[in-house]
């Protein structure tokens, strides 16, 4: 699960919990700043996305289930929805249907470029 515990001196300090193992995750916010600028210039359509995605990087938890399925907690924190293989049950994603760039799409690729993993397939553009 990710949720960022520290912002400081301009890190995120935050933990990725996969298969019951923790990894320590430290980035800028920079780096998160210069994705979703960058995600937003190449995407200007996805700005309010992008940044909601942000939002739910640095607040909200994210789990890794295994490969290529996370659950992310939604904004509000009351519920999550499961990413897995690039597509995402929540309602934005299910309305808009295969490929649509949802927050929760966009947060897991997000996470995934900050822990300097390549992106995922069909991923987010970030």
């Amino acid at each position: 699960m990710t949720k960022c515990d520290i912002v400081c001196n301009n890190m995120i300090v935050g933990r990725l919990v996969s298969h019951g193992k923790e990894e320590i995750v430290v980035a800028t916010i920079e780096a998160l700043r210069g994705l979703v600028e960058r995600g937003s210039r190449d995407n200007p359509h996805l700005m309010g996305r992008l940044e909601k995605a942000a939002f739910i990087v640095l607040l909200r938890p994210i789990e890794s289930l295994g490969e290529s399925t996370y659950r992310v907690a939604s904004e509000d924190a009351l519920k999550s929805y499961i990413v897995q293989n690039g597509q995402c049950e929540c309602p934005d994603y299910v309305r808009h249907g295969n490929g649509h760039f949802c927050k929760h799409r966009l947060a897991v690729g997000m996470l995934v470029r900050l822990n300097g993993r390549k992106p995922l397939k069909g991923g987010a553009p970030v």
